[in-house]
């Protein structure tokens, strides 16, 4: 009764409804998490796509790093956009 939890995710084959204007896949591949953003050209740009995966990396990269954070306390913001927004 150590202070070590493990994680442990399954998967299973599913059938992909892929028929919405914006989807996210999260799966695993080669030992890593890999996501797939899909979307509808008509609601959203290239470069907000990549903005919203740009989010997403920077939350999964903090909860990563400090996984004992709350919710709440994890930015959706990278450093970059927080200076932009406080200083500008």
């Amino acid at each position: 009764s150590g202070g070590n939890k493990t994680l442990k995710v399954s998967l299973r084959n599913a059938i992909e409804k892929v028929d919405y204007p914006l989807n996210l896949l999260a799966y695993e591949h080669n030992g890593s998490l890999s996501f797939q953003l899909r979307y509808d050209g008509a609601y959203l740009t290239p470069s907000k796509a990549e903005q919203l995966l740009k989010t997403l990396e920077a939350i999964l990269d903090q909860a990563v790093k400090a996984p004992e954070r709350s919710h709440n306390q994890i930015s959706l913001l990278s450093q970059e956009e927080h200076h932009k927004m406080v200083y500008q």
